[in-house]
């Protein structure tokens, strides 16, 4: 087979990738043909022989020249708004809703910046090209002042609040005043309200939220203009399992090992997750110190409400299984000691459950008669 770089190399070289150049490299590890690297945000990068997808890479992929990154562990958010189509509801001056997607966040000429004029509920919006998971938003506001030293230093800076920061899965109406602020906020999956007046403004996004367009909206009558707005997420409905902390490769096999959590909640939620896939998992956390506490409190997830796993307004494979055979579930007996049923409990329940009966007519066969022609000769 093909070593890790796909040739021959009679001493060491550097891997060139320009995705590793300009990161910090913790750890490497060097399996049988392909090798692995942890950076310092927690990505875990694999190149080599992708034997079985040991490298991460769909299996259809036989060789990773460059590394991969293994997306399905930890993905560095990226700013997803950046370059991206926008749209506003007006435009003064040529500030167009380009300019708040260039990238420059100064904020110090005002020719840099995006502009609205001065209508009710004015807005602006841009289009991340297809559904992301959102961790969080950046709006930059201006930082000049008025020429005039009769106005407040901060006039400028004040038009932006009271507004709504607006996370939304299908297309924002394009209207102004009237009820377009409400039928905005009706259409949004997550939102805040910004109110202090500062440079800069923070969102981090409550977890599982999937979104395809980011507006900014103003709650009165004014000019909406700020200079950048940032939007970092990861692409796909499918959020990252946590930061990868070490890797070992080995023959055709990659082990990674996911930092443990800092907060208490990280680790209530990554217990919830767990049980709620296969209540069986508690079995198996509750040997684990780390998840003693969980266990005690939520046992084999009798008590958790909703769902943690559904994330974007899409069910997820468990749920979809409970929606599709609610009728053949509210028949089958609960787990062991009254317990919820595991996924194997419920997928042999499934199995064996009555079936209904076939409407099927086996058809009729026709009676084939042969005729048995004698010729006579005389």
């Amino acid at each position: 087979p093909l070593n890790v770089l796909g040739r021959f190399c009679p001493s060491f070289e550097q891997v060139s990738a320009s995705r590793l150049d300009e990161l910090a490299i913790i750890q490497v590890s060097a399996g049988f043909t392909h090798s692995g690297a942890v950076s310092a945000s927690g990505e875990l990068f694999c190149w080599g022989n992708n034997s079985g997808g040991c490298c991460g890479a769909p299996t259809d992929v036989k060789f990773c020249n460059e590394p991969y990154n293994v997306r399905c562990l930890f993905e560095r958010p990226i700013n997803l708004a950046l370059g991206k189509p926008a749209k506003q509801c007006s435009v003064y001056s040529g500030l167009d809703a380009y300019l708040a997607v260039d990238g420059n966040v100064e904020g110090g000429d005002p020719n840099f910046c995006c502009s609205t004029l001065q209508e009710p509920q004015p807005w602006w919006e841009v289009d991340l090209g297809d559904f992301a998971v959102i961790h969080s938003i950046k709006i930059w506001n201006r930082t000049d002042e008025p020429p005039d030293p009769s106005f407040e230093s901060d006039m400028f800076q004040q038009r932006l609040f009271p507004s709504y920061l607006m996370l939304g899965q299908e297309p924002y109406l394009d209207m102004i005043g009237g009820d377009s602020l409400q039928r905005s906020l009706d259409n949004s999956v997550a939102r805040m309200k910004l109110t202090k007046c500062q440079r800069c403004t923070t969102w981090h996004v409550p977890d599982n939220i999937c979104a395809r367009y980011v507006r900014v909206q103003l709650e009165g009558f004014s000019f909406l203009h700020f200079a950048q707005i940032e939007v970092f997420g990861t692409p796909g409905i499918a959020k990252p399992v946590g930061r990868c902390g070490f890797v070992q490769c080995g023959k055709n096999v990659t082990v990674g090992v996911i930092r443990a959590l800092p907060d208490p909640r990280d680790t209530e939620r990554a217990y919830k997750r767990a049980v709620l896939a296969d209540a069986h998992n508690a079995n198996i956390l509750r040997q684990y110190e780390t998840f003693s506490l969980e266990y005690d409190k939520y046992g084999h997830g009798d008590s958790i409400k909703n769902c943690l796993i559904c994330k974007g307004g899409q069910l997820c494979e468990v749920c979809s299984l409970k929606s599709v055979y609610k009728e053949e579930l509210d028949t089958l007996p609960l787990g062991i000691g009254g317990r919820i049923r595991t996924l194997d409990e419920t997928i042999q329940g499934l199995l064996n459950a009555p079936k209904p009966p076939l409407e099927y007519t086996p058809p009729v066969k026709e009676k084939k008669v042969w005729f048995l022609l004698h010729l006579f000769y005389f």
